[in-house]
């Protein structure tokens, strides 16, 4: 049983984040979206303190303003999201992946989670430990002049498609949407396309492989590894 003592010290903002991370949103939503036209990406609650009752009223689901912005590592959730977004009639659902590495304000939902007392036989659904792991809560927001945002992924149908970074080639389902308007002929191709749009950043750098590897769950496979190079 982890503990849930107002003593008991909530974890810190971790030294070295995942390098990438996804958010689903419905831009239609004030609740849902934090994306502005201006591409900053701010929580709805950017001045509040950072506090455990703030932590416990984003993990927990509740319909108030918190300073964070709940992402996923996994492209798996993230599509799981989208899926029931989706699924409640939200309009304009879109997949945001942002470049995390170097971010300073980044939190480890699940460890913040069981600093709360959250676990995996709560009563309370909302209170259960398992619906943190892979989550990540960034605090105040992103500004657009950080260059951080990798690609936005929209549409509502789904592709399965094969991918590629040196050394593996793997699966990911990928919003239609993206396939249909991206620039470029190869998928690697949009995504590079993608990338350079919302970055300034060329070709096969390591934003673009780091990206790939995400999606295909390279990164959650030990036996897989492969050289990330960056392309000056």
């Amino acid at each position: 049983m982890y503990s849930a003592s107002p003593r008991c010290p909530l974890p810190f903002p971790l030294p070295n984040p995942p390098v990438v991370l996804f958010r689903a949103v419905s831009q239609s939503s004030r609740y849902d979206g934090p994306l502005r036209e201006d591409l900053d990406l701010v929580s709805r609650g950017p001045d509040k303190p950072i506090t455990r009752k703030a932590f416990d009223d984003c993990l927990s689901w509740r319909r108030v303003d918190t300073p964070f912005i709940p992402f996923t590592r996994s492209w798996e959730k993230v599509l799981n999201r989208r899926r029931r977004l989706i699924g409640e009639g939200r309009e304009d659902v879109i997949i945001i992946a942002i470049w995390s590495r170097g971010l300073r304000n980044v939190y480890d939902a699940y460890e913040v989670a069981k600093r709360l007392g959250y676990h995996s036989q709560s009563l309370d659904p909302r209170k259960r430990l398992e619906n943190h792991l892979d989550e990540y809560l960034v605090a105040g927001g992103i500004s657009a002049e950080e260059y951080r945002i990798l690609a936005i992924f929209h549409g509502r149908t789904l592709a399965n498609i094969l991918l590629s970074v040196p050394g593996f080639t793997g699966q990911a389902i990928v919003p239609h949407g993206f396939l249909a308007d991206g620039i470029g002929t190869r998928v690697e191709e949009k995504l590079e396309n993608e990338i350079y749009q919302h970055t300034g950043i060329r070709g096969q750098s390591e934003q673009l492989l780091y990206l790939i590897g995400s999606m295909t769950g390279a990164f959650d496979c030990p036996w897989t590894s492969f050289v990330v190079t960056r392309e000056h």
